[in-house]
């Protein structure tokens, strides 16, 4: 279920030859949730997925027990962005769990983010994919022209 879940960039795969043990991912994660929250998160279990490249490790889907785990990392990520920004996480980047659609339906709203931001317009992503704009007063939200009927 990816409702309980995030994705991890960034984090260091072990290229030994006998691998990355499942339990030494869910200590390093573990760490990284604890230095990024300030507490322990209970996590469900963490793996990596995608392809094997010697350029950049791959991403490490975490699920926790309760969403409000979850929502604790997710509001705790701002600090992966700003200069405070512990030297232990600058490759660090967390998010949403999304599905091949959702990741398919950001795709095509990244032309419209990146307008509102050429344009100093407010613009976020709520739920990893659904994008909010500022404007006249209101949040509005944008969909794909492709989804939209004529």
């Amino acid at each position: 279920m990816r409702r309980l879940n995030v994705c991890v960039r960034g984090l260091p795969e072990e290229r030994s030859t006998s691998g990355e043990d499942s339990l030494e991912l869910l200590e390093r994660v573990h760490c990284v949730l604890r230095e990024l929250t300030g507490r322990d998160v209970d996590i469900v279990e963490c793996y990596r997925v995608g392809r094997v490249t010697p350029s950049r490790p791959r991403p490490v889907i975490v699920s926790f027990i309760e969403l409000c785990d979850k929502l604790l990392v997710l509001r705790a990520k701002r600090v992966l962005y700003s200069q405070d920004c512990p030297a232990s996480l600058r490759s660090i980047r967390i998010y949403h769990d999304l599905s091949p659609g959702q990741m398919d339906w950001k795709f095509r709203l990244r032309p419209a983010y990146e307008y509102f931001l050429s344009r100093d317009i407010r613009v976020i992503w709520r739920n990893g994919y659904r994008l909010f704009a500022f404007l006249e007063g209101a949040w509005t939200e944008f969909f794909p022209q492709a989804c939209l009927i004529t």
